[in-house]
């Protein structure tokens, strides 16, 4: 069943932000703007230019996206943890698109109880066109198992200039078996 209701401005529709500055990060001193899209830890390993706003071309849902664009990307994550959830299986996912040919650093991840379990890799036949097309933008997909109850930390993670939106977290119930792609 569907519980992304339980996500912090899952879609960035209410297009607010909680600040310049993420968690934990280096990024220089360098022109442009960070914003901390409301309800999500950051972190960035970025120096050069910078753009990290919402943005209104083609998004995935509603009317706005995240944009995260820097001159030079080592690392940055977008994420939220969700604590008391009860034992059983949850799949998160987004809709992510990007300009870059290799997409290998780009995914959706869940960390529960020490495990990180990451989405599979990117439909390479989907990256033709123009990269800020619906025809790019890729629904990435992990799923996670918690035994017993506890927490989950889940978000998108990439090395590569990217556009996201749409997270969703669906909840498969209390289940022997547990799918992950990765």
């Amino acid at each position: 069943s569907y519980i992304t209701g339980w996500i912090a401005n899952a879609s960035f529709e209410n297009n607010t932000f909680t600040g310049t500055q993420a968690d934990g990060s280096s990024i220089g001193s360098n022109d442009g703007t960070i914003n901390k899209p409301t309800g999500y830890t950051c972190y960035f390993n970025i120096g050069g230019w910078r753009d990290c706003t919402a943005n209104e071309t083609n998004p995935a849902d509603g009317n706005w996206c995240m944009n995260s664009w820097f001159g030079t990307i080592n690392e940055q994550k977008f994420y939220q943890t969700i604590n008391s959830l009860p034992e059983g299986v949850y799949e998160i996912s987004a809709k992510v698109r990007t300009d870059q040919t290799s997409t290998d650093g780009i995914y959706t991840y869940g960390i529960a109880g020490g495990t990180t379990y990451k989405s599979a890799s990117w439909d390479a036949s989907k990256m033709a066109g123009t990269w800020n097309s619906m025809e790019n933008c890729q629904t990435l997909t992990a799923r996670v198992p918690i035994t017993p109850s506890g927490s989950l930390q889940f978000g998108l993670r990439s090395d590569k200039f990217m556009q996201f939106d749409d997270f969703h977290l669906t909840y498969y119930g209390n289940a022997v078996e547990v799918y992950n792609p990765a």
